[in-house]
């Protein structure tokens, strides 16, 4: 692809994020990870470290619009993940600037890749150091590098503290070096430097976890196989949802037309893991990202561009009942119920003179104080344990205090006798403000 056409994409795709994160309200789980920025650490209980480091950069831009200072890293960081995303198109299919053309619009419009790019989450971080591994395999493929294969260990260290999942990439990559019969383009002497410094960039992560009982591993261990009585809905769903996000065009060309059989397997293989997680947990619809990423990288029509033709009139319909739900009343009673910035400008202006203040969730507080800059932390055992919880959050110890609570929870067992007085009732949220007497 034409340099000054991919200026042009990747400044036209940057306004747009952009304006669309200035646009959008702030998630809960994005406001948590803000959170998470104020208090920086090596690494977190629910994640590793790099969406926490991102939102403390953000931050420094104090100026900005809430939702700005919280995703502006992010957006910047998907836009640069697309560049990296051209180059490999460029080297898998030979610099056809009419397939890569095609590749890019389908990257964008794509609600991970695309939309996913504009929100403050893991993902983002995953993607671009997930892309960069990807790039630095293809130019060992080529030319035996050692400085890539150093630069390679280095991005799948960083990848390691933004999300666990790029433990699949050696994985994956691995299984497609031997299906597609790479293996003999592999130097295993070369390999030793991947190794020390996928050790050493990742180490942030691993002395935290080190020192906190590998605490972080095994949350996440235990939220993707939990363990529970398997019910079918969960690996139906997970095999309908990816071929609808993916494109059921798309997937039908990748499965039946597409002969690079080396990023096409890596893909596969990727959905193949979480399709056999799915037969012992549920799924979330972004785990297997990663594989949007690759299969879109393998795609070659063949100068037959029918298929694309019906895979973008697929997406912009999926985008246009994507909008109509989005501001249709069922959908904003529907997202109203998701933890955003509208509960905290809503809410804050009646329980701000009750003092001290503290939270039902991770979600509402941090939105809560994100909206207030004022400190509303989380009452502990309330819901899950998060962060929140951990031992530089202490119990309240004022006598008096109070706390929203959603009228679903239960109280946690260190509160069983303290008093409980409902003071406010918001029932569009299903929140309950309450004055605790802990004498």
């Amino acid at each position: 692809m034409k340099t000054k056409n991919i200026g042009l994409i990747l400044f036209i795709s940057l306004v747009i994020k952009l304006f669309l994160a200035v646009l959008i309200p702030v998630f809960g789980d994005e406001s948590y990870y803000w959170f998470w920025g104020q208090h920086v650490q090596l690494s977190y209980f629910d994640h590793p470290a790099m969406v926490g480091w991102l939102t403390w950069l953000g931050s420094q831009l104090d100026f900005l619009p809430k939702s700005l200072i919280v995703r502006w890293p992010f957006v910047i960081l998907s836009t640069i993940s697309l560049f990296v995303f051209i180059k490999i198109i460029d080297r898998t299919i030979k610099n056809d600037s009419k397939i890569s053309g095609w590749l890019v619009v389908f990257y964008l419009l794509n609600p991970m890749l695309g939309f996913g790019g504009i929100l403050a989450t893991p993902d983002v971080p995953l993607i671009f150091f997930w892309s960069l591994s990807y790039l630095f395999v293809l130019r060992i493929l080529e030319k035996q590098n050692i400085k890539d294969y150093i630069l390679l260990g280095a991005c799948l260290g960083l990848g390691f503290c933004s999300k666990y999942h790029i433990v699949l990439f050696p994985l994956t990559i691995g299984l497609g070096v031997v299906w597609s019969k790479k293996y003999s383009e592999i130097n295993l002497k070369k390999l030793i430097f991947t190794i020390f410094a996928g050790i050493l960039f990742s180490s942030p992560v691993l002395i935290w976890n080190y020192q906190n009982e590998w605490a972080s591993i095994a949350f996440q261990l235990s939220h993707g196989f939990q363990g529970r009585l398997y019910t079918p809905l969960w690996t139906i769903t997970y095999i309908v949802g990816q071929v609808f996000l993916f494109n059921p065009f798309l997937m039908y060309q990748l499965i039946f037309k597409t002969k690079n059989l080396f990023p096409k397997n890596t893909a596969f293989f990727q959905w193949s893991f979480f399709l056999l997680s799915s037969f012992k947990a549920g799924v979330e619809a972004n785990w297997p990202v990663t594989a949007h990423l690759q299969g879109l990288s393998s795609l070659q029509p063949e100068n037959n561009f029918r298929f694309f033709k019906y895979a973008l009139s697929y997406a912009l319909l999926l985008w246009i009942a994507f909008f109509g739900f989005y501001f249709s009343e069922f959908g904003q009673e529907k997202i109203k119920k998701i933890p955003n910035m509208t509960i905290a400008e809503k809410i804050w202006p009646q329980i701000e003179s009750y003092k001290p203040l503290y939270g039902p969730t991770y979600q509402i507080s941090s939105l809560l104080q994100l909206f207030s800059n004022k400190e509303v932390l989380k009452l502990n055992e309330l819901s899950r344990t998060d962060f929140y919880d951990s031992a530089i959050f202490q119990r309240p110890t004022q006598k008096v205090f109070y706390s929203l609570k959603y009228d679903i929870s239960d109280w946690p067992d260190w509160l069983n006798l303290a008093q409980k007085t409902a003071v406010l009732k918001f029932p569009e949220y299903n929140l309950v403000l309450y004055r605790i007497d802990n004498e």
